[in-house]
C-alpha cells in the first residue's frame, strides 16, 4: 500500500495509529515531534504525512509551513493529514491555511479509525 509518517508527542496514538495502519497494509515510520516529523520526511519522502498540532519543538502547523513553503524542503507535495484532539475549529483552520490536506479529529475508536483510512484513501489516489 502506502509508506506513511506519523508525527505525535503521544506515545499511545502513535503506537495505536501505527497498529492500525499497518493492520491496514500501510508501512508506518513514526517521530515524536516537528524536527523529527521533518527529519524523517526529509530522509525519504512518505506518500503521505499525518502530524499532530500540539508536538514539542515544531508544532504540526509549523512543520507544515515548512514543508508547503521553505525552499530547502523539496517534498511541497506530499499529502498531509493535520490531526487534533483539541475539538477547536481554531486549529482545523489554521492547519489548512499552512497547508494540510485535510484534519483528523483523533478518535482512537474503530468508526475514527475508520473515518481516518477513508481520509487516507482519498488523499492517495
Amino acid at each position: 500500500m502506502a509508506d506513511l509518517v506519523i508525527a505525535d508527542d503521544e506515545t499511545e496514538v502513535r503506537k495505536k495509529l501505527e497498529k492500525e495502519l499497518k493492520h491496514a497494509g500501510h508501512s508506518v515510520r513514526l517521530a515524536h515531534d516537528g524536527l523529527g516529523a521533518l527529519d524523517t520526511v526529509m530522509e525519504s519522502a512518505p506518500d503521505l504525512l499525518l502530524v499532530d498540532w500540539l508536538m514539542p519543538v515544531l508544532t504540526g502547523g509549523e512543520v507544515i509551513e515548512r514543508l508547503r513553503t521553505d525552499e530547502k524542503f523539496a517534498k511541497k507535495d506530499i499529502p498531509i493529514i493535520g490531526m487534533t484532539d483539541l475539538g477547536d475549529d481554531k486549529n482545523i483552520k489554521v492547519f489548512i491555511q499552512r497547508g494540510a490536506d485535510d484534519t483528523w479529529m483523533k478518535d482512537l475508536s474503530a468508526k475514527g479509525i475508520g473515518e481516518l483510512l477513508g481520509k487516507i484513501q482519498l488523499l492517495l489516489k
